[in-house]
């Protein structure tokens, strides 16, 4: 049995916050572990998902960690600037410098630009755990795939893709919560506390055919 350890961006690690984000944490991480294990779809590979909340600590820990870990993180920029993010993190903080082996640089992967294009790019996982919770379209609003924030449009080169979400379910779905005027009120995200159902709903043969990382990840732990 191969074990295999993989260091991600966000959630909590911090004790002092509350145990309502501290459960909220554990979740995400039992969703991208769901995740990760539907992409190898090995019976003689063990795998653990840690949270390292920010990038730069994520990094840290990481770079400090044996060969047989691998780190996710945010890309944050297009597919093609990949590179941009080593100069970043070599940088950002002189005093401070994370520089990564050939090796090391090897074995990080990134999701392009953040997790949240994972689900941009099957709008009907969204309209399935929309449906799952009874949260109803508003009159004026069709299906996920129609808006115009990724309606014809290469996910991976859409910024902010935590930002389009947001805005994707507060214009499409209604929440039972009522505006002053007695109206509903759209479906609130949070990357803690809605996302982790939320990724349940993935296709992860569909999501692999259309992300390169996640392949190169999985060629990647292969090769172990």
């Amino acid at each position: 049995m191969v074990k295999v350890s993989i260091i991600v961006e966000g959630g909590v690690i911090d004790t002092n916050v509350s145990a309502g984000t501290i459960d909220n944490s554990n979740a995400l991480r039992e969703s991208l572990y769901w995740i990760f294990s539907e992409v190898l779809n090995r019976d003689d590979i063990s795998i653990e998902v840690h949270m390292s909340a920010g990038r730069r600590l994520a990094a840290k820990v990481f770079k400090n960690a044996p060969n047989d870990v691998f780190l996710y993180t945010d890309l944050d920029r297009e597919p093609e600037k990949k590179a941009e993010w080593f100069v970043r993190m070599e940088t950002e903080n002189p005093n401070e410098p994370i520089i990564f082996t050939q090796d090391k640089a090897e074995r990080i992967f990134f999701m392009i630009q953040e997790m949240e294009a994972w689900l941009l790019k099957q709008p009907d996982a969204i309209e399935a755990w929309a449906k799952s919770r009874n949260y109803k379209h508003f009159a004026d609003r069709g299906h996920v795939s129609t808006h115009y924030h990724i309606a014809g449009k290469d996910i991976e080169r859409i910024s902010k893709p935590s930002d389009k979400l947001k805005n994707i379910l507060k214009q499409t779905f209604q929440s039972d919560k009522l505006r002053k005027n007695g109206k509903a009120k759209g479906v609130e995200y949070s990357k803690l506390k809605t996302a982790p159902s939320m990724l349940r709903f993935i296709d992860v043969n569909k999501l692999i055919s259309c992300d390169a990382e996640l392949s190169r990840f999985r060629r990647s732990v292969t090769e172990l």
